[in-house]
Protein backbone atom coordinates (compact mmCIF):
# COMPACT_ATOMS: atom_id res chain seq x y z
CA UNK A 1 0.00 0.00 0.00
CA UNK A 2 2.80 2.46 0.93
CA UNK A 3 4.42 1.76 -2.85
CA UNK A 4 0.76 2.63 -4.22
CA UNK A 5 1.12 5.71 -1.93
CA UNK A 6 4.27 6.65 -3.11
CA UNK A 7 3.35 6.41 -6.83
CA UNK A 8 -0.28 7.92 -6.59
CA UNK A 9 1.71 11.02 -4.98
CA UNK A 10 4.48 11.04 -7.66
CA UNK A 11 2.06 10.95 -10.61
CA UNK A 12 -0.39 13.72 -9.07
CA UNK A 13 2.35 15.59 -8.95
CA UNK A 14 3.32 15.49 -12.33
CA UNK A 15 0.04 16.18 -13.26
CA UNK A 16 -0.02 19.49 -11.30
CA UNK A 17 3.77 19.96 -12.63
CA UNK A 18 2.01 19.94 -16.45
CA UNK A 19 -1.15 21.09 -16.08
CA UNK A 20 0.13 24.67 -14.38
CA UNK A 21 -0.76 27.79 -15.72
CA UNK A 22 -0.37 31.30 -15.29
CA UNK A 23 -2.75 35.06 -15.81
CA UNK A 24 -1.43 38.01 -15.29
CA UNK A 25 -2.83 41.70 -14.56
CA UNK A 26 -1.54 44.17 -16.63
CA UNK A 27 -1.81 48.57 -15.83
CA UNK A 28 -1.35 49.96 -19.29
CA UNK A 29 -0.07 53.03 -19.69
CA UNK A 30 2.38 55.49 -22.39
CA UNK A 31 5.93 56.12 -21.98
CA UNK A 32 9.14 56.95 -23.43
CA UNK A 33 12.35 54.36 -23.29
CA UNK A 34 15.64 54.88 -24.40
CA UNK A 35 14.62 54.90 -27.80
CA UNK A 36 11.47 54.36 -28.11
CA UNK A 37 9.29 57.10 -27.51
CA UNK A 38 5.35 56.96 -26.55
CA UNK A 39 5.34 53.06 -26.27
CA UNK A 40 2.47 52.08 -25.23
CA UNK A 41 3.02 49.18 -22.08
CA UNK A 42 2.23 46.47 -20.56
CA UNK A 43 2.80 46.41 -16.71
CA UNK A 44 2.60 43.09 -14.61
CA UNK A 45 0.79 44.47 -11.05
CA UNK A 46 0.40 40.72 -9.61
CA UNK A 47 2.84 38.38 -8.75
CA UNK A 48 2.41 35.55 -11.27
CA UNK A 49 5.04 33.62 -9.18
CA UNK A 50 6.75 31.60 -12.59
CA UNK A 51 9.04 29.22 -10.18
CA UNK A 52 8.44 26.14 -13.00
CA UNK A 53 8.60 25.99 -16.97
CA UNK A 54 5.10 24.66 -16.85
CA UNK A 55 3.82 28.17 -14.84
CA UNK A 56 5.18 30.03 -17.26
CA UNK A 57 2.96 29.82 -19.82
CA UNK A 58 0.89 32.94 -20.29
CA UNK A 59 -2.94 32.14 -20.12
CA UNK A 60 -4.79 35.01 -19.88
CA UNK A 61 -4.08 38.70 -19.63
CA UNK A 62 -6.27 41.03 -17.66
CA UNK A 63 -6.68 45.31 -17.15
CA UNK A 64 -8.51 48.11 -18.47
CA UNK A 65 -6.62 49.65 -21.51
CA UNK A 66 -6.52 53.53 -21.59
CA UNK A 67 -9.24 54.72 -23.88
CA UNK A 68 -9.21 53.60 -27.52
CA UNK A 69 -6.24 51.14 -27.17
CA UNK A 70 -6.10 47.65 -27.32
CA UNK A 71 -3.69 44.78 -27.17
CA UNK A 72 -2.44 45.08 -30.84
CA UNK A 73 -0.86 48.56 -29.47
CA UNK A 74 1.06 47.41 -26.52
CA UNK A 75 4.61 47.18 -27.69
CA UNK A 76 6.28 47.81 -24.43
CA UNK A 77 6.11 44.43 -21.73
CA UNK A 78 7.44 45.75 -18.00
CA UNK A 79 8.71 43.48 -14.78
CA UNK A 80 10.32 44.50 -11.89
CA UNK A 81 10.72 42.94 -8.25
CA UNK A 82 8.14 40.21 -9.24
CA UNK A 83 9.28 36.44 -9.36
CA UNK A 84 9.43 35.27 -12.50
CA UNK A 85 12.41 32.34 -12.82
CA UNK A 86 11.38 31.41 -16.32
CA UNK A 87 10.80 33.57 -19.18
CA UNK A 88 6.94 33.86 -20.04
CA UNK A 89 5.90 31.96 -22.69
CA UNK A 90 2.77 32.64 -24.75
CA UNK A 91 3.25 36.22 -24.57
CA UNK A 92 3.12 36.86 -28.67
CA UNK A 93 -0.35 35.65 -28.31
CA UNK A 94 -1.65 38.58 -26.53
CA UNK A 95 0.72 41.08 -27.55
CA UNK A 96 2.09 40.74 -30.93
CA UNK A 97 4.10 44.31 -31.67
CA UNK A 98 6.17 43.96 -28.93
CA UNK A 99 9.21 46.53 -29.37
CA UNK A 100 10.70 46.86 -25.46
CA UNK A 101 11.22 43.92 -22.93
CA UNK A 102 12.30 44.71 -19.23
CA UNK A 103 12.54 42.13 -17.04
CA UNK A 104 14.58 43.01 -14.19
CA UNK A 105 14.88 42.29 -10.12
CA UNK A 106 12.67 38.98 -10.52
CA UNK A 107 15.02 36.18 -10.27
CA UNK A 108 15.23 35.38 -14.26
CA UNK A 109 17.41 32.05 -14.42
CA UNK A 110 17.16 31.47 -18.11
CA UNK A 111 16.41 32.68 -21.59
CA UNK A 112 16.71 31.34 -24.88
CA UNK A 113 16.40 31.84 -28.78
CA UNK A 114 13.16 30.00 -28.34
CA UNK A 115 11.80 32.98 -26.36
CA UNK A 116 12.81 36.09 -27.61
CA UNK A 117 12.20 34.59 -31.36
CA UNK A 118 8.57 35.61 -30.97
CA UNK A 119 8.90 39.20 -30.77
CA UNK A 120 10.87 39.83 -34.52
CA UNK A 121 9.91 43.42 -33.63
CA UNK A 122 12.59 44.16 -30.52
CA UNK A 123 14.27 47.18 -30.69
CA UNK A 124 15.18 47.38 -26.45
CA UNK A 125 15.63 44.18 -24.14
CA UNK A 126 16.33 44.66 -20.19
CA UNK A 127 17.15 41.99 -18.38
CA UNK A 128 19.26 43.53 -15.07
CA UNK A 129 19.77 41.97 -11.56
CA UNK A 130 18.86 39.01 -12.37
CA UNK A 131 21.17 35.12 -12.13
CA UNK A 132 21.70 34.85 -15.44
CA UNK A 133 24.75 32.80 -16.51
CA UNK A 134 25.19 32.22 -19.98
CA UNK A 135 24.19 34.09 -23.09
CA UNK A 136 23.89 31.35 -25.60
CA UNK A 137 24.48 30.39 -29.41
CA UNK A 138 21.78 32.26 -31.84
CA UNK A 139 20.15 34.09 -28.61
CA UNK A 140 19.34 36.95 -30.86
CA UNK A 141 18.80 35.60 -34.51
CA UNK A 142 15.06 36.24 -35.10
CA UNK A 143 15.54 40.16 -33.42
CA UNK A 144 17.33 41.85 -36.13
CA UNK A 145 16.21 44.97 -35.30
CA UNK A 146 17.86 45.48 -31.94
CA UNK A 147 18.96 48.65 -31.26
CA UNK A 148 20.24 48.39 -27.10
CA UNK A 149 20.83 45.47 -25.14
CA UNK A 150 21.00 46.04 -21.33
CA UNK A 151 22.45 43.06 -19.39
CA UNK A 152 23.98 44.49 -16.07
CA UNK A 153 24.42 42.64 -13.19
CA UNK A 154 23.66 39.25 -13.39
CA UNK A 155 26.17 35.68 -13.02
CA UNK A 156 27.15 35.87 -16.57
CA UNK A 157 30.17 33.31 -17.10
CA UNK A 158 30.00 32.60 -20.55
CA UNK A 159 28.85 34.37 -24.02
CA UNK A 160 28.72 32.68 -26.81
CA UNK A 161 31.10 34.99 -29.13
CA UNK A 162 28.96 35.46 -32.17
CA UNK A 163 25.91 36.27 -30.28
CA UNK A 164 25.57 40.09 -31.19
CA UNK A 165 27.42 39.75 -34.32
CA UNK A 166 24.82 40.12 -36.67
CA UNK A 167 23.01 42.75 -35.03
CA UNK A 168 23.68 45.55 -37.26
CA UNK A 169 21.59 48.25 -36.01
CA UNK A 170 22.67 47.57 -31.98
CA UNK A 171 24.38 50.95 -31.00
CA UNK A 172 23.99 50.39 -27.40
CA UNK A 173 25.25 47.38 -25.16
CA UNK A 174 26.05 47.01 -21.49
CA UNK A 175 27.76 44.23 -20.41
CA UNK A 176 28.32 44.96 -16.77
CA UNK A 177 29.44 41.22 -15.40
CA UNK A 178 32.01 40.99 -12.38
CA UNK A 179 32.42 37.39 -13.34
CA UNK A 180 32.81 38.14 -17.09
CA UNK A 181 33.21 41.12 -18.37
CA UNK A 182 32.69 45.23 -17.29
CA UNK A 183 32.15 46.79 -20.74
CA UNK A 184 29.94 49.70 -22.30
CA UNK A 185 29.09 50.91 -25.91
CA UNK A 186 26.87 53.95 -25.98
CA UNK A 187 25.17 55.05 -29.05
CA UNK A 188 28.54 54.04 -31.25
CA UNK A 189 28.64 51.17 -33.88
CA UNK A 190 32.08 51.08 -33.35
CA UNK A 191 32.13 51.12 -29.71
CA UNK A 192 29.71 48.57 -29.86
CA UNK A 193 32.67 46.29 -31.75
CA UNK A 194 34.76 46.99 -29.19
CA UNK A 195 32.53 45.21 -26.84
CA UNK A 196 31.76 42.67 -28.57
CA UNK A 197 36.01 41.83 -29.39
CA UNK A 198 36.00 41.82 -25.90
CA UNK A 199 33.54 39.25 -25.32
CA UNK A 200 34.92 36.95 -27.84
CA UNK A 201 38.10 37.48 -26.07
CA UNK A 202 37.12 37.40 -22.10
CA UNK A 203 33.45 35.52 -21.90
CA UNK A 204 34.06 32.47 -24.36
CA UNK A 205 35.06 30.19 -21.57
CA UNK A 206 33.10 27.17 -22.80
CA UNK A 207 32.31 26.09 -19.25
CA UNK A 208 28.86 24.53 -20.08
CA UNK A 209 28.25 20.89 -21.63
CA UNK A 210 25.50 21.34 -24.78
CA UNK A 211 23.39 18.95 -26.53
CA UNK A 212 23.00 18.33 -29.80
CA UNK A 213 19.39 18.90 -29.27
CA UNK A 214 19.26 21.30 -26.96
CA UNK A 215 21.15 24.90 -26.55
CA UNK A 216 22.68 25.59 -23.37
CA UNK A 217 20.63 27.63 -20.86
CA UNK A 218 21.51 30.93 -19.65
CA UNK A 219 21.78 29.59 -16.36
CA UNK A 220 20.76 26.65 -13.94
CA UNK A 221 20.56 28.16 -10.50
CA UNK A 222 17.32 27.95 -8.63
CA UNK A 223 15.94 30.68 -6.31
CA UNK A 224 17.04 28.94 -3.48
CA UNK A 225 20.95 27.83 -4.11
CA UNK A 226 24.16 29.53 -5.35
CA UNK A 227 25.46 27.12 -8.21
CA UNK A 228 27.53 28.79 -10.73
CA UNK A 229 27.84 25.81 -12.87
CA UNK A 230 26.28 26.12 -16.31
CA UNK A 231 24.65 23.42 -17.56
CA UNK A 232 22.27 22.03 -20.47
CA UNK A 233 18.98 20.82 -20.89
CA UNK A 234 18.87 17.73 -22.56
CA UNK A 235 16.27 16.71 -24.70
CA UNK A 236 16.81 12.95 -24.17
CA UNK A 237 16.55 13.13 -20.85
CA UNK A 238 13.36 14.47 -20.65
CA UNK A 239 11.74 11.96 -23.22
CA UNK A 240 13.33 9.84 -21.19
CA UNK A 241 11.30 10.73 -17.95
CA UNK A 242 8.19 11.14 -19.75
CA UNK A 243 8.50 7.64 -20.60
CA UNK A 244 9.33 6.84 -16.78
CA UNK A 245 6.10 9.18 -16.18
CA UNK A 246 4.31 6.89 -18.52
CA UNK A 247 5.63 3.58 -17.24
CA UNK A 248 4.60 4.35 -13.50
CA UNK A 249 1.50 5.35 -14.28
CA UNK A 250 0.85 1.37 -15.98
CA UNK A 251 2.57 0.07 -13.16
CA UNK A 252 0.03 2.31 -10.92
CA UNK A 253 -2.91 0.77 -13.02
CA UNK A 254 -1.68 -2.73 -12.65
CA UNK A 255 -1.24 -2.60 -9.06
CA UNK A 256 -4.96 -1.35 -8.50
CA UNK A 257 -5.82 -4.02 -11.24
CA UNK A 258 -4.17 -6.96 -9.47
CA UNK A 259 -5.18 -5.75 -5.58
CA UNK A 260 -8.11 -7.24 -4.53
CA UNK A 261 -11.31 -5.41 -3.39
CA UNK A 262 -10.52 -6.50 0.01
CA UNK A 263 -7.23 -4.82 0.35
CA UNK A 264 -8.32 -1.59 0.08
CA UNK A 265 -11.53 -2.25 2.19
CA UNK A 266 -8.84 -3.19 4.92
CA UNK A 267 -6.68 -0.01 4.28
CA UNK A 268 -9.29 2.60 3.43
CA UNK A 269 -8.65 4.32 6.48
CA UNK A 270 -4.65 4.75 5.08
CA UNK A 271 -5.83 5.76 1.61
CA UNK A 272 -8.08 8.37 3.52
CA UNK A 273 -5.46 10.01 5.34
CA UNK A 274 -3.12 10.02 2.50
CA UNK A 275 -6.03 12.23 1.04
CA UNK A 276 -6.18 14.33 3.79
CA UNK A 277 -2.56 14.61 4.19
CA UNK A 278 -2.97 16.13 0.11
CA UNK A 279 -5.82 18.08 1.03
CA UNK A 280 -4.08 19.50 4.20
CA UNK A 281 -0.80 20.34 1.92
CA UNK A 282 -3.14 21.89 -0.55
CA UNK A 283 -4.89 24.34 2.15
CA UNK A 284 -1.53 25.35 4.04
CA UNK A 285 -0.33 26.34 0.43
CA UNK A 286 -3.46 28.44 -0.31
CA UNK A 287 -3.54 29.80 3.45
CA UNK A 288 0.21 31.31 2.62
CA UNK A 289 -1.14 32.60 -1.30
CA UNK A 290 -3.94 34.36 0.55
CA UNK A 291 -1.36 35.78 2.99
CA UNK A 292 0.88 36.67 0.49
CA UNK A 293 -2.05 38.28 -1.55
CA UNK A 294 -3.11 40.49 1.70
CA UNK A 295 0.67 41.59 2.35
CA UNK A 296 1.00 42.66 -1.06
CA UNK A 297 -2.64 44.27 -0.78
CA UNK A 298 -1.48 45.96 2.38
CA UNK A 299 1.45 47.17 0.69
CA UNK A 300 -0.43 48.41 -2.09
CA UNK A 301 -2.89 50.14 0.12
CA UNK A 302 0.07 51.84 2.23
CA UNK A 303 1.69 53.22 -0.87
CA UNK A 304 -1.74 54.68 -1.85
CA UNK A 305 -1.73 56.76 1.03
CA UNK A 306 1.65 57.62 0.60
CA UNK A 307 0.98 58.67 -2.68
CA UNK A 308 -2.06 60.83 -1.00
CA UNK A 309 -0.52 62.35 1.87
CA UNK A 310 2.55 63.83 -0.93
CA UNK A 311 -0.22 64.82 -3.04
CA UNK A 312 -1.74 66.59 -0.22
CA UNK A 313 1.17 68.02 1.50
CA UNK A 314 1.88 69.44 -2.04
CA UNK A 315 -1.75 71.02 -2.11
CA UNK A 316 -1.23 72.25 1.07
CA UNK A 317 2.00 74.25 0.34
CA UNK A 318 0.38 75.40 -2.42
CA UNK A 319 -2.75 76.63 -0.55
CA UNK A 320 -0.63 78.16 1.77
CA UNK A 321 1.62 79.75 -0.85
CA UNK A 322 -1.58 81.07 -2.21
CA UNK A 323 -2.65 82.64 0.86
CA UNK A 324 0.64 83.85 1.54
CA UNK A 325 0.71 86.05 -1.77
CA UNK A 326 -3.28 86.99 -1.27
CA UNK A 327 -2.43 88.55 2.06
CA UNK A 328 0.49 90.04 0.68
CA UNK A 329 -2.16 91.75 -2.01
CA UNK A 330 -4.09 92.60 0.60
CA UNK A 331 -1.71 94.42 2.96
CA UNK A 332 -0.34 96.04 0.14
CA UNK A 333 -3.52 97.69 -1.43
CA UNK A 334 -4.29 98.55 2.23
CA UNK A 335 -0.90 100.49 2.62
CA UNK A 336 -1.58 102.01 -0.92
CA UNK A 337 -4.82 103.17 0.64
CA UNK A 338 -3.86 104.37 3.63
CA UNK A 339 -0.99 106.46 1.46
CA UNK A 340 -3.46 107.77 -0.91
CA UNK A 341 -5.25 108.95 2.30
CA UNK A 342 -2.53 110.62 3.90
CA UNK A 343 -1.36 112.28 0.59
CA UNK A 344 -5.30 113.27 0.20
CA UNK A 345 -4.63 114.86 4.09
CA UNK A 346 -1.52 116.65 3.26
CA UNK A 347 -2.93 118.35 0.20
CA UNK A 348 -5.65 119.77 1.52
CA UNK A 349 -3.73 120.95 4.22
CA UNK A 350 -1.60 122.61 1.66
CA UNK A 351 -4.47 124.19 -0.53
CA UNK A 352 -5.68 125.66 2.68
CA UNK A 353 -2.67 127.15 3.87
CA UNK A 354 -2.79 128.83 0.11
CA UNK A 355 -5.66 129.92 0.89
CA UNK A 356 -4.53 131.46 4.14
CA UNK A 357 -1.87 133.09 2.16
CA UNK A 358 -3.84 134.23 -0.68
CA UNK A 359 -6.03 136.25 2.02
CA UNK A 360 -3.07 137.89 4.00
CA UNK A 361 -1.38 138.83 0.37
CA UNK A 362 -4.75 140.44 0.05
CA UNK A 363 -5.13 142.03 3.39
CA UNK A 364 -1.20 143.01 2.97
CA UNK A 365 -2.61 144.88 -0.46
CA UNK A 366 -5.78 146.75 1.49
CA UNK A 367 -2.75 148.40 3.84
CA UNK A 368 -0.48 149.14 1.01
CA UNK A 369 -3.05 150.63 -0.62
CA UNK A 370 -4.49 152.78 2.19
CA UNK A 371 -1.13 154.06 3.31
CA UNK A 372 -0.38 155.34 -0.17
CA UNK A 373 -3.80 157.42 -0.05
CA UNK A 374 -3.19 158.78 3.27
CA UNK A 375 0.61 159.79 2.23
Amino acid sequence: MAKIALLLFFTVGVYLELSASTSIECSYKTHDWSIVKNAYFCTINNNPSITTRESATITSISGPHESGKTNSDVGGFYVYSKTINYFPRGLETFFKNIKIIDISHCNLMEVHQEDLKLFPKLVEIYLHYNPLEVLEEGLFDFNPDLEFIYIWNNKIVHIEPNVFDHLSKLRYLYLQEKNCIDAIAENSISEVKNVIQAVKSQCNKNTMTTSTTQPPTTSTQSPTTTSTTPKSINFESCLELESKIDNIASSLKDLIGQTPNAAFSNNNNQCDAFTDALRNQSEAIGRIDSRTEAFTEAMDTKLEILKENVENTRTLSLRQMQNFRDEVKTDHAGLLAAIRLRTDKIEKQIKEIKEQNQKIEDKLAKIMKSLKIDN
